[in-house]
């Protein structure tokens, strides 16, 4: 009988919850020093169920990773990046920004005639594996050579310039010249691919220091073409933008 009563208040607060459920989301907006933006958002559901009367249940679920827009300087959104920045990733305005007036995300950038550049227009062979037994070995005797580990990686960007497309992986080091630990890792190099037709094929990565997207002994964040926070759910947020080096 307790078992029987059991079984049905679980069955009624399973009905409770699915009609108290509300659609959400979280907004982070990161802005650009020519005034654009790109506007990322995550939606879940919700419960008031299980945030006051279920107090081991989740309150949130089916949470998504951020979506990517892009949105003008007057404000107008333009249009969905071909990317997204993962919920759980930090510092996410970092996955986006603007070099020499080109917006930028993970693996692609927006075109002047509008629309964004075919991700699967990079193969995978383009970016650096971080497991060495997927590295060329010529690749791990470079890496070894500037004192990085195998798993020195970032994501990669892509930039026009010129007729020539360039794709760059940031490798990093999180030793400084002493041997001490580094709170944030440095671009010391890059694997770099180029390609003269649109895209349709490319060049064979290499490691080199003549880096034409990232720049050298910075970390990620201290990028100056990266995005900046300017405000979360509506709460605006002081950006300040660096100047290129």
């Amino acid at each position: 009988m307790i078992i029987k009563k059991l079984l049905i208040w679980i069955v009624i607060l399973a009905l409770l919850r699915a009609a108290w459920e509300f659609p959400m989301k979280d907004e982070l907006e990161c802005g650009l020093p020519d005034g654009s933006k790109f506007v990322l958002t995550s939606t879940y559901n919700y419960s008031l169920i299980a945030a006051h009367l279920m107090p081991h249940a989740q309150s949130v679920s089916e949470r998504t990773d951020y979506r990517i827009s892009y949105y003008d300087g007057e404000g107008r959104r333009l249009d969905l990046a071909p990317a997204g920045v993962g919920y759980s990733y930090g510092e996410k305005c970092s996955y986006v920004g603007m070099i020499q007036g080109t917006p930028i995300v993970e693996g692609s950038y927006r075109k002047k005639e509008g629309g964004w550049f075919d991700t699967e227009l990079t193969p995978y062979a383009l970016y650096l594996s971080g497991t060495p037994s997927e590295q060329p070995e010529k690749i791990r005797i470079q890496l070894k050579h500037l004192g990085l580990s195998p798993e020195a990686l970032l994501d990669g960007n892509i930039l026009p310039i010129g007729k020539t497309l360039v794709n760059e992986q940031g490798l990093v080091t999180y030793k400084d010249e002493y041997g001490n630990t580094l709170p944030d890792g440095k671009i010391v190099a890059v694997y770099q691919s180029t390609s003269n037709d649109d895209g349709k094929t490319w060049s064979e990565p290499i490691i080199t220091k003549d880096v034409k997207i990232y720049e050298l002994g910075k970390s990620t964040y201290e990028q100056s073409f990266i995005a900046r926070p300017i405000s979360i759910n509506g709460k605006k947020i002081e950006a300040h933008f660096p100047l290129p080096q």
